[in-house]
C-alpha cells in the first residue's frame, strides 16, 4: 500500500490592527497587520490538523515582523 504524507504551510492574514506604531525598521507610521503562519499535516493531499503556528505582527511597507503571542491578539485586533 502507497500512503502519502507531509506537510504544507499556510498563511492566515487575521486583520489590521487598531494601533498605529513607528516601524522599527522603516520608520514609518503604520497600521501593521496581524497574520498567522503555521504547517498543516496532509494525508493523501488533504490536509488533517496543525502541527505548529505562529502569529506576527507585520508592517505593510517593509514586511518587518515581530512575534506575538496568541493571548495578545484580542488587544491588538480591532
Amino acid at each position: 500500500m502507497l500512503l502519502i504524507w507531509g506537510t504544507k504551510g499556510f498563511e492566515n492574514k487575521l486583520g489590521m490592527s487598531k494601533n498605529r506604531i513607528e516601524c522599527p525598521n522603516c520608520h514609518n507610521e503604520v497600521q501593521t497587520q496581524v497574520v498567522q503562519y503555521g504547517s498543516k499535516f496532509s494525508l493523501f493531499f488533504l490536509p488533517l490538523f496543525t502541527v505548529r503556528s505562529q502569529y506576527v505582527e507585520e508592517c505593510p511597507i517593509c514586511k518587518a515582523h515581530r512575534a506575538v503571542e496568541k493571548s495578545e491578539l484580542d488587544d491588538l485586533l480591532a
